[in-house]
């Protein structure tokens, strides 16, 4: 995978149908982040998450949590850039 910051990994797991659950293994949520990068331009991620926010703010910010959690467990040399 080319060079990616932590905000579009985040976003493209948060277009991933992977239920927000604490106990994912490291190789199944990068499977999942490189799979959502591949179908997708990072843009359209951005574009997703802020249409779930606005439909679903209820659930929202549980899961963009959730995301950013992973995230971070999964790449944690990546940059925030």
């Amino acid at each position: 995978m080319s060079a990616v910051a932590k905000p579009e990994l985040v976003q493209a797991l948060f277009c991933s149908p992977l239920p927000v659950t604490a106990d994912l293994p490291v190789d199944s949520i990068r499977a999942e982040i490189e799979s959502i990068l591949q179908a997708q331009e990072s843009s359209g991620c951005l574009c997703d998450v802020a249409q779930e926010a606005g439909d679903h703010p209820e659930s929202y910010l549980d899961r963009i949590r959730w995301c950013i959690s992973c995230v971070q467990k999964a790449y944690p040399q990546v940059g925030a850039a």
